[in-house]
């Protein structure tokens, strides 16, 4: 959602970096701002589609060919990022709301499934101490 840019020889007149050629028009454009893209098509390409690096710890980016041009959006883009990150997580839970009562539930199975274990060994060395 992020690696939309300007391309007028494409049909919607943007394209993405990261899936080349999308059949899609960059619907979030009033909120980012318009993104230009400063490399080569080819230097993109080598570049997997990647936009850049991102450091984990500081959040610093670097080596970057898109660029939002300022003053063209209505979000600066500390705010567009934190509104991509809400929207890609409430995505995520639509998608599958049950997620987390299964990941709730699932602990309990686990140790349901530990204490059946010691239990059903248990059983199974009193029926075995006759036969031995």
């Amino acid at each position: 959602m992020r690696t939309f840019f300007r391309d007028d020889s494409a049909r919607f007149g943007v394209n993405n970096a990261v899936f080349a050629d999308v059949g899609m028009p960059n619907v979030l454009e009033d909120l980012q701002g318009v993104v230009i893209n400063t490399c080569s098509r080819e230097e993109l390409e080598a570049r997997g589609g990647f936009t850049g690096t991102l450091d984990p710890l500081t959040g610093i980016r670097s080596g970057q060919c898109l660029q939002v041009q300022p003053g063209t959006g209505s979000m600066t883009p500390a705010e567009f990022d934190q509104a991509i990150y809400d929207l890609t997580n409430f995505m995520t839970y639509v998608g599958e709301p049950s997620r987390l009562q299964a990941e709730r539930i699932g602990t309990f199975v686990l140790i349901f499934l530990a204490i059946f274990t010691f239990v059903a060994y248990l059983l199974k060395r009193e029926y075995w101490r006759d036969i031995h």
